[in-house]
């Protein structure tokens, strides 16, 4: 990790402990859109904290900017996932839970796989990986996140940072959330 990116992780995870996360305790229907405020049943909690609002807000520190479009949760069988949409473009979150080990590791592998060039980032998770377009894969537990910065522009926030640091900011800001939990 360079100097710059580790400075920035260390900056988002002391303001994410500051502001904290909790999970919203609303319930929705499986495959149903889902307001920032509400959460997806048969989905865990904790894995539903990257669209809350807790979340949003220090996401919105992270990047340093405000979304454009209410952030909305879709639950699609044991995946939940948001879109963060900017004016400049989107960055899409989701989380996809297993009921063990053995699943959660093929699907974690497949994704890493699927990323030609991929680099190992350690201290995000129990395991990560970053993508050409800087886009992350990250492994906790029974859970993976994937946060895909691919439909950003090469440097975007305030102040501008590439999708590498951003995604790794993030990705650091969802982890801290599950740990609370």
């Amino acid at each position: 990790m360079t100097s710059k990116l580790g400075r920035l992780v260390v900056l988002v995870a002391l303001t994410v402990t500051v502001a904290g996360c909790g999970p919203d305790r609303h319930v929705a229907a499986p495959g149903a859109a889902v307001s920032a405020g509400a959460s997806a049943a048969g989905v865990s909690a904790t894995g539903r904290l990257i669209c809350s609002d807790e979340a949003q807000e220090d996401i919105a520190t992270a990047v340093g900017l405000p979304t454009s479009r209410p952030v909305a949760g879709t639950l699609r069988g044991n995946e939940y996932s948001c879109d963060y949409t900017y004016p400049a473009g989107t960055m899409a979150l989701s989380v996809t839970e297993f009921a063990d080990d053995a699943g959660t590791d093929a699907f974690f592998g497949s994704v890493r796989t699927s990323w030609a060039g991929s680099a190992q980032l350690a201290g995000i998770g129990q395991d990560a990986y970053q993508s050409q377009d800087g886009s992350m894969v990250v492994r906790k537990d029974r859970k993976v996140l994937r946060v895909d910065v691919g439909g950003l522009p090469a440097r975007f926030g305030q102040p501008p940072t590439t999708r590498r640091q951003l995604a790794a900011a993030v990705a650091v800001v969802i982890m801290d959330c599950w740990t609370e939990s």
